[in-house]
């Protein structure tokens, strides 16, 4: 994988994505993580067809991170996975700020849940 692949991720005024956008940096940073990313299975749900599910959305953006062509990329689905996972404790919802390091601890649990 490219380590001089330098992408920004967007934080338009009051989507407030900073501490998104930096949790999701230092992944990037982290070849082993890109590489069991880009190598994760697409997850099963047990018997919820409906499930909301963060690899996917990662995996995407990862992708694109990787592969694409646009200088700034939006992570609009990871935030709004991330949201909804976390409404009832009302953490990470869209347009208000949160902690980075709580944000990647949250990222990681999840995959860890998921895969």
């Amino acid at each position: 994988m490219d380590e001089d692949i330098h992408r920004g991720l967007r934080n338009l005024e009051g989507e407030n994505n900073c501490f998104l956008n930096s949790a999701l940096q230092t992944l990037w940073h982290l070849p082993k993580f890109r590489q069991a990313l880009a190598a994760a299975p697409p997850p099963t749900p047990a018997g919820d067809k409906g499930a909301i599910l963060l690899l996917p959305p990662l995996q995407s953006l990862f992708a694109n991170y990787q592969y694409g062509e646009e200088a700034t990329l939006p992570a609009d689905d990871v935030r709004a996975v991330l949201s909804a996972l976390y409404e009832g404790h009302g953490r990470f919802q869209l347009g208000k700020i949160d902690d980075a390091v709580e944000c990647l601890e949250a990222i990681l649990t999840t995959l860890h849940c998921e895969v």
